[in-house]
């Protein structure tokens, strides 16, 4: 019998969880494993090696302990303790941060999205699995949105040092 996998067992993480199934791509590794299980991740998780650099070690300056995860072949932040997924990275250009609602909608109003339209006319929405999300990209100070977003994941986050969301 396998362990369980509380990642997967957080109710918090479903519409995500479902997000990076049907993102698919070519992992023969676990569906959940720590970054360091595979040699040289940064390569072999069909996200750009400088997107996968930005979300582990740029955004994640500020988090006082490491996060780093592989979900379903693909890089993302996870709250140790509470196990919430808060951050991924996919492909050559997204990424998104889980975030509290008031600052989503702050984010949001400063022109952040929920969807991100590809060239090929493809549409990314993340609202089709979890309302809590949107696109990096388009924010100033990522790194404090990935801090508020560790927060909000630990539920430590407290409305009080949300500053204002600018865009880019």
């Amino acid at each position: 019998m396998q362990d369980r996998d509380p990642i997967f067992d957080n109710p918090q993480n479903q519409g995500i969880l479902r997000c990076l199934r049907d993102i698919g791509c070519n992992w023969r590794g676990p569906r959940s494993c720590p970054p360091l299980e595979r040699e040289d991740p940064y390569y072999y998780l069909g996200t750009h090696p400088d997107l996968v650099e930005q979300l582990w070690d740029n955004f994640t300056t500020s988090i006082p302990v490491d996060t780093r995860w592989v979900l379903h072949g693909r890089p993302v932040l996870v709250h140790p303790e509470s196990k919430v997924i808060f951050a991924f990275a996919n492909g050559t250009h997204t990424y998104a941060f889980r975030i509290p609602e008031r600052v989503r909608e702050e984010a949001v109003a400063a022109s952040a999205r929920q969807q991100y339209k590809y060239p090929d006319g493809s549409v990314f929405d993340l609202a089709n699995y979890d309302e809590d999300w949107i696109f990096g990209g388009s924010i100033r100070d990522e790194d404090r949105l990935c801090l508020i977003a560790f927060r909000a994941a630990g539920d430590s986050h407290k409305s009080g040092e949300v500053q204002k969301i600018t865009t880019t």
